[in-house]
């Protein structure tokens, strides 16, 4: 199941924060050896929601019940950082852009040619190419590219997602002309392997 993206929309989404832990070994003679964990880094993103309905929150709240903190994963999908960037003309196709990602890790192609359009593991080339595994040339164009994680989970501090910071109303829907609540909260969200 996708994270919400249509409704509610959050104010701002943060650049995704790495995640990379490693194993320290230190020997009596002074040397020092590091061995990362996982085969890549993780990202981490916090969705910060500002002025939202009771509705909207409800709505986040069951989402995030279901799915229970990481015990059932759902995709995510950077819901405001879209990027036109030129795609090649070659199998594989080539993107090029500064993308900031590794080998493993998805984007997602929301517009281009039918055949790109979805999500794509890739290669990193250098810096600024990456290459979508396992796709065919579809002619050197455009593509609306984000980034995009086929699974994720919800973290909250101490496995808890405090009370959000009411700024008006009570917790209910203002159904029969009562007042509707208006909250802030944030959420962050966490690629798994």
């Amino acid at each position: 199941m996708l994270y919400p993206m249509t409704s509610p929309v959050p104010s701002s989404v943060s650049a995704p924060a790495i995640i990379d832990p490693y194993v320290l070994f230190q020997s009596d003679g002074g040397y020092e050896v590091r061995r990362a964990l996982a085969s890549r880094p993780r990202r981490r993103y916090t969705l910060e929601y500002l002025g939202k309905t009771t509705y909207e929150l409800r709505y986040l709240r069951d989402f995030l019940m279901y799915h229970r903190n990481g015990v059932l994963p759902f995709q995510f999908q950077h819901p405001t950082a879209f990027d036109s960037v030129p795609a090649s003309n070659t199998t594989p196709v080539w993107l090029s852009f500064m993308h900031g990602l590794v080998t493993g890790q998805w984007v997602n192609i929301g517009a281009g040619p039918t055949a790109l359009v979805g999500q794509w593991q890739v290669t990193r080339i250098d810096s600024v190419n990456i290459a979508l595994n396992g796709s065919v040339a579809s002619g050197a164009t455009n593509v609306v590219v984000s980034h995009y994680l086929p699974n994720a989970i919800a973290r909250f501090n101490d496995n808890t997602w405090e009370s959000p910071v009411k700024l008006l109303g009570p917790d209910q829907l203002g159904t029969g002309g009562r007042q509707q609540g208006i909250f802030s909260f944030t959420i962050q969200v966490e690629e798994v392997f």
